[in-house]
Formats: structure tokens, sequence, C-alpha cells
């Protein structure tokens, strides 16, 4: 397909409203909205935003699940030259703290309650927005946030989403933004204790997207059936942009449910797919599946050759791209195409995107290794300019040609193919999410009973793998399993150990170095 004139976002929304004002853009389990009308509701977000003082360069947060309002706010801040900020619907009180203050979101677009968790209590307690004038908070610790916006809820001191379009459409005279301007600042777990802020451009997303839905053989005519959440960059940098470079359509789904994702799937003939293994593994299994009604031609998705096998025979999607890459690449820096053969798409994550650069180098020496080798992966080209307000971060994350260091290790066939083959950097995958396992580690020995703790990636055959902790009591101490369960409730529930050891420092399994042998712990939990 033609690649859009558009090189930033805000662009494109417009280009496609020119192009394609007619045609079904979003759908999500309330209502349905053309191009038209995403971009006339945009507009009138956009004004609302700007009456309280939104403008270019600030940053507004969207703590919301997957629905039609979420991608209205993203191209309503756009429109005013502001960044988007992707908060985890998953988080904590403590998560959300440090998400706003960190970013330096000046307002933010939030969901009364989602999942069984009500948003206004907790960013009442965080904030104190309901003694405050709204549009003139006053938050210590998060001096940056003036504005509080509620959808689905009323609330003193915050303002309703509602009433931002009932006011006059912001006037798009030209585009505020340029290709090199930060379009989503979104968050990741990675090896640090903290998550990661990665900024990642507009131009840069715009130009990648475009080229994983050209691997995909994407074309107008093609519905994604998206459910992975767009604060992460699978979702909004990935899919959502694939989507709208090739003027396609977007089924969001709010949280996973394999029933509702078969319903959805088959009412609203997707012919993408956008899931991981894990997920693919339930809807088969879902009571109402039933693959003749399912139209799945393509997608992306990640995992071991048989994940993959499976998602083809078992789900169906016979073209599936299997793809590398993290939010610092823009969501993909390889995929495979959709028409290379079978085994091929089994066993590598095909070439390089136009414009991204892996090399694999030495994990000791940083010497780059011949063609076939193993060692870690490193990518340049179209990756993030750096992380958000983290310099010593930064420095660790790249070497000294700008590459960045993927914590992986990986080969590169003849073909220039890459090849995943294991993790350096400690961090466990479970169904498709990046877990730090220093981040709950260190939660973890903030308990009173707790002397050492150490988390690990276990297999699992739904997961891929489970978080897991060894946990050695203060001496003298009484500490249990539960005790520990319960401490971990303030993080998200899927950082959470799944499987938790209370053991001796003496049974821990070390070298002849004294560190900890990560690999050998998985005794401790048989």
């Amino acid at each position: 397909m033609t690649r859009p004139d558009s090189t930033t976002l805000s662009a494109l929304l417009d280009e496609l409203v020119d192009v394609r004002g007619e045609q079904v853009a979003l759908i999500d389990e309330e209502r349905t909205c053309t191009y038209r009308e995403l971009g006339e509701r945009a507009s009138l977000v956009a004004g609302g935003l700007a009456r309280y003082g939104v403008g270019p360069g600030d940053r507004v947060a969207i703590l919301m699940e997957n629905r039609i309002e979420w991608v209205e706010t993203m191209f309503a801040a756009m429109r005013l030259g502001a960044t988007v900020v992707g908060v985890s619907t998953w988080a904590e009180r403590r998560e959300l703290r440090y998400f706003l203050e960190h970013s330096g979101a000046n307002a933010l677009v939030a969901t009364a309650s989602f999942a069984g968790k009500a948003f206004t209590g907790e960013l009442e307690a965080i904030l104190g927005y309901e003694s405050q004038p709204a549009g003139s908070l006053d938050v210590e610790g998060v001096p940056d946030l003036d504005t509080v916006v509620l959808l689905g809820a009323d609330r003193p001191g915050a303002v309703s989403f509602e009433s931002l379009s009932e006011g006059t459409a912001h006037d798009v005279v030209s585009d505020p933004n340029d290709p090199d301007d930060t379009a989503l600042l979104l968050y990741t777990s990675g090896s640090t204790s903290r998550p990661k802020g990665v900024p990642l451009l507009h131009g840069g997303i715009v130009e990648n997207a475009y080229h994983i839905g050209e691997r995909m053989h994407l074309t107008p005519d093609d519905r994604f059936w998206l459910v992975s959440p767009l604060f992460w960059s699978y979702g909004s940098a990935n899919a959502l942009g694939a989507m709208l470079t090739h003027g396609a359509s977007a089924v969001l789904q709010s949280q996973f449910d394999p029933e509702v994702a078969v319903e959805l799937a088959a009412e609203h003939d997707c012919t993408v797919y956008y899931g991981m293994a894990n997920m693919a593994r339930r809807i088969v299994n879902a009571d109402n599946f039933d693959s003749e009604q399912l139209s799945f031609r393509t997608g992306t998705t990640i995992g071991q050759p048989e994940d993959v096998a499976f998602t083809m025979d078992r789900l169906g999607v016979e073209g599936i791209c299997n793809v590398y890459g993290s939010t610092e690449t823009y969501g993909n820096c390889a995929v495979t195409d959709r028409t290379l053969p079978r085994e091929v798409r089994l066993q590598t994550q095909g070439r390089p995107l136009p414009g991204q650069d892996i090399h694999i180098t030495d994990p000791e020496t940083g010497e780059r290794l011949e063609q076939g080798e193993v060692g870690e992966i490193r990518v340049g080209g179209r990756i993030t300019p750096g992380y958000h307000d983290a310099p010593e971060v930064n420095r660790e994350a790249f070497d000294e040609d700008g590459y960045l260091k993927m914590g992986d290790l990986g080969r590169l066939d003849e073909h220039g193919r890459i090849q995943f083959r294991g993790r350096l950097k400690n961090v466990i995958k479970t169904g498709g999410i990046n877990v730090s396992a220093l981040e709950v580690e260190e939660f973890i020995r903030t308990h009173p009973s707790v002397e050492q703790a150490y988390v690990v990636g276990l297999e699992d055959e739904e997961k891929g793998e489970i978080v897991a902790a060894a946990v050695v009591p203060v001496d003298g101490a009484s500490l249990t399993e539960a005790a520990v369960r319960d401490h971990c409730r303030e993080l998200s529930a899927y950082k959470r150990p799944v499987k938790i050891a209370i053991t001796t420092a003496d049974s821990l399994p070390e070298t002849d170095t004294g560190k900890i042998k990560r690999l050998a712990m998985t005794e401790l939990f048989e």
C-alpha cells in the first residue's frame, strides 16, 4: 500500500478524515465511530483541554481502558501539540503517583473505574482534587498537574469528560507537531527498579508502524482485534499505528476475556490478530470458540515456535507474523513477512524493518560477532532518543555508537533474519508483559520481616513465565507465604509472585564467587 503523506500522527488523522472520512475507524464495546467522527471528536476534546490551559509542550496522561475515548484524547492532545503519557490501569496507588510525578503530566484524563478499581478514590487519595478548584490543582510532589478529567463520574475539583466536548472545537490551522516531537511517553518495566519512561517520536511511530503493516500486507479492508492495552507500545505505537497508516479499522476490547474476544472477532469480522500465545490458547479453549466463525488472516505474535504454530493452526491465523522488539524500538524492530514459508516464521523473527539496524555483539567485550554467532542483540536507527529524566539509565542502556543494548541473546542467520535465543537482562515476561525482577525484589524487602528476596521467572504453559519469589526472613522472624502475598497486594496484579518459597540463606544456590545462581533457583519452588 502507498505510504501516507503525513509524517506526524496529528496530520495523519486529518489525512484519513479527508481520504476515508466515512469509513469506520474504531469500534468498542459501546459504540462505533468513523474517521470523520474521530476527527470531529478529537477537535472538540482538544478545545476543552485548551480551555484548561493545555498547549504545546505539555503532557496529557491517559488512565483508561481500551475504548474510543482513549484514542479521542490521544488525538486531542496531539492537536494541541502536547505529548500523551500512557498510564497503566493495573497500577496501584504508589505506581500511579510515580507515573504522574515522573512524567510531569499537566493534565490527567481518567476513567472513573475499571475492572473493579475505583480510580476516583485512588486519585483523590493521591491528589486531593476534591478540595481544590478544577483546573488549578496544587499537589505536593506532583507540581505540574493542574487538571483532572474524569470519564463517567462528577466530582468536585475534577472536570467531566463529557463537558470537554460541549464547548468550541479546537481549530487546527496547521499541524503543531514536527516529526521529531515526542508523541507518546510510555512506561516499560526493565532491569531497573522503577518503570522507565520511553519517549516515542511522531515521525518514528508513523514510519515504523507503516513498515510493520507492510510486513502483514494490510489493506483498508482489514479490521484489527485489539485487546493489548493502548498505554503500551504494542497497542498504541504498534497496532494502532499500523492500522492508521493503512486506513484500516480496529475493534477495541477493554480487557481480555476469551469468550468476549470470540464474540467481538466474529461479530465484526476481524482479520488481524494482535495477541500473545497465552491469549490464543485461552481463545481456542473458550466454550464459544468456533474456528469457522473467525476470519483472522494475519497479525503479529511472539513466543516459542510451538506457540506460533498453535496460533497458525488452532486459531487459524495462517499469515501470522513473528516479531521482535521492545517499546524502545517503537514496538517492533524486526517482523517476518506474512508470505514467508511457515518454517521461517516459526523459527525467526524476520529481517530488521527499514530504518532499523540490528547487530550481534559479544556480551562481555561489545565487539561485533560474525553472522550466525550468538551474542547480545543491539539495535540502532529508529529507536527512542533516550529514557525520560534518566541520565544514569541512558548511560547504561546505550553503547558508544548509540545502539540500544536489548539485554537479549540472538543471532542473525544467513538471510539477515534475527533469531531470539534468550535473555540476558533479569526481566520476566508473563503473558507477554515485562516484569522487572529487581522492582519486585526491592518491594518485597520493604516488609519488616524480610531479609533477602530473589525473584525469577518459572516456565508456565499458559503464560510463558510466572513470577516466583524466594524469600529469606529476618533472623527470629516468623514469616509466612500468606504474609508475603498480602504485602505484595500493593503491586500490580501481574507483578505479584505466583509462587513463593520461604527459605534460608544457606539454601540459596550460589556460584563459587558467592553470587546467586538464579537459573538454579527453580528447585526451591518444586
